[in-house]
Parts: structure tokens; C-alpha cells; sequence
């Protein structure tokens, strides 16, 4: 079973500062939830040593650095085995178009978040298609391939607060 850290109103409070402005000083984090700067300072060096915190990020906007199109592409491997996925996973990983991807249970094996500069760059015959399975239709479940949905719109969560336990 995996083991949470307890984090009460005030690590609430702080984590959900941090993810909405992760820039934000100690002092300021420490004034806005109302403890002294050396308490706040020592829960977020807790936060971050009990894993809550995996990294801090900057925010790119995709349309500034060249990316025109974002799409997810849902790839369903031929055979679902531990050596499969993880060679699609180091396979992934590498590819400089990916964004994220997610190993998923039901239908499809994989959620992978593509950012390209057009429609062209997804349809394109080397880089991305060749290195994807794309293009091949999936008429049944047993069919392996994928399925290319670009997005039209992205809103970034700014909050992942796990649900909390009731308590009675």
C-alpha cells in the first residue's frame, strides 16, 4: 500500500500557492498563509523531501516558441507486454514532438501529447508519423494502431489537491 503524507490546512494552503505561482518568495508564501518564514520554509523543504513537490515548472506558451497545433494521439500497441510498453515508453520518451503520455487502462494503451508546429508536421511522412503508428486504422479491438485528435483549446489546472479523507 502506498503511503501519503498527511498534509493539514496550512500545507494545503501553501501547495496550492506554489502551484498556482511557484516564483512566489518564502516570505510572501509565508505572509499569505499566516506563519513565520522559518515554519513556511521548512514545510515546503518537507514537501519536497516527502515527494508532494516532484518539480518546479515555467508555464511555456506554445504558440510563442513555434507550436501551432497540439494533438493527442491514442496508440494501442499489438500485444499488451511488460516488454512492449516499456520499449514504447523509452520509445516515446525520446521523441522530441512529446509533450506527455499516459499508460492507460480500457482500449487504448497509451495517451500520448503531441505539440507540432501544423497539421502538416502531425501528417508529415518522416518525423512524427514514422516514429508513431498514426496512420493505421483500428477496426477492431484486437487491431493495433492509433487514433489523432488535435485539440482545440488547453486550460492548465492549476490545482491537483488530492480528495480528502472524511473523517467520522
Amino acid at each position: 500500500m502506498v503511503s501519503f503524507p498527511m498534509l493539514d490546512r496550512t500545507d494545503r494552503a501553501i501547495v496550492g500557492l506554489l502551484q498556482h505561482n511557484a516564483r512566489l518568495s518564502n516570505k510572501e508564501i509565508a505572509a499569505q498563509v499566516g506563519i513565520a518564514q522559518s515554519t513556511c520554509s521548512e514545510r515546503i523543504r518537507r514537501l519536497e523531501t516527502t515527494g508532494v513537490f516532484r518539480g518546479f515548472h515555467a508555464d511555456i506558451d506554445p504558440t510563442v516558441v513555434g507550436v501551432g497545433l497540439q494533438a493527442m494521439i491514442a496508440v494501442r500497441l499489438h500485444r499488451h507486454e511488460t516488454t512492449q510498453v516499456a520499449r514504447f515508453r523509452k520509445y516515446a520518451e525520446q521523441l522530441p514532438e512529446v509533450v506527455a503520455f499516459y499508460h492507460m487502462a480500457g482500449t487504448n494503451d497509451f495517451l500520448v501529447h503531441v505539440v507540432v508546429r501544423d497539421s502538416d508536421h502531425l501528417r508529415e511522412p518522416s518525423p512524427l508519423s514514422r516514429r508513431l503508428p498514426t496512420s493505421k486504422p483500428r477496426s477492431s479491438s484486437n487491431t493495433p494502431g492509433s487514433a489523432v485528435s488535435p485539440t482545440t483549446e488547453t486550460t492548465r489546472a492549476t490545482r491537483q489537491e488530492s480528495p480528502r479523507r472524511r473523517q467520522g
